[in-house]
């Protein structure tokens, strides 16, 4: 199934489809879930404001990078010489129940 296999320091090793490396080829790993694997949905936040000079930024999608926000028209840029802390006070929940 899409299995090779490569050299490295003279040992063998097999590389899957997953490009998981596995000592040799005779070795097996079996791994069985006694429940089904359930995979957790994450959110990324889409604002954040700066504590410190109030910067203010929202995610934009299309560009895929945060954007300043504006303000009655007016850039929101706060100190161009400030190490930003946003505003992360551990209420914001990535984990999508």
């Amino acid at each position: 199934m899409g299995s090779d296999t490569k050299v490295v320091d003279g040992t063998d090793f097999l590389v899957d489809r997953h490009e998981r490396w596995l000592p040799n080829k005779n070795t097996v790993i079996c791994v069985r879930f006694s429940q089904p694997v359930m995979s957790a949905h994450v959110r990324a936040p889409t604002a954040r404001i700066c504590e410190r000079c109030g910067r203010a930024e929202y995610w934009d999608e299309e560009l895929d990078a945060w954007q300043i926000t504006r303000k009655d028209g007016e850039r929101r840029v706060g100190s161009p010489h400030c190490l930003h802390e946003w505003d992360i006070n551990g209420t914001f929940n990535p984990v999508v129940e």
